[in-house]
């Protein structure tokens, strides 16, 4: 059995912005999470943005809740089984 994974990066927020705070996780490790789907909330001082899942599969969180992230940082991984 073959898995690939799509990495879930920190988007670069801004030039002022070098890191941010994971605020809610929505989801559970290894929860199944369809295409578009809000996986967490990351704070700046400035904004909260909703980090969403690119593809269907299999979540693999890297990160928790209240920890720091810089920016263009791996957030999480969506397993794809085929």
């Amino acid at each position: 059995m073959m898995t690939n994974f799509n990495s879930i990066i920190l988007p670069d927020l801004g030039v002022d912005t070098k890191e941010v705070f994971v605020g809610k996780i929505f989801v559970e490790q290894h929860q199944e999470v369809a295409e578009n789907q809000v996986i967490m909330e990351v704070e700046s001082d400035k904004a909260t943005l909703e980090i969403t899942s690119d593809i269907s599969g299999k979540i693999e969180l890297l990160v928790s809740e209240g920890t720091s992230v810089k920016k263009e940082s791996e957030l999480a991984r969506v397993h794809v089984i085929q």
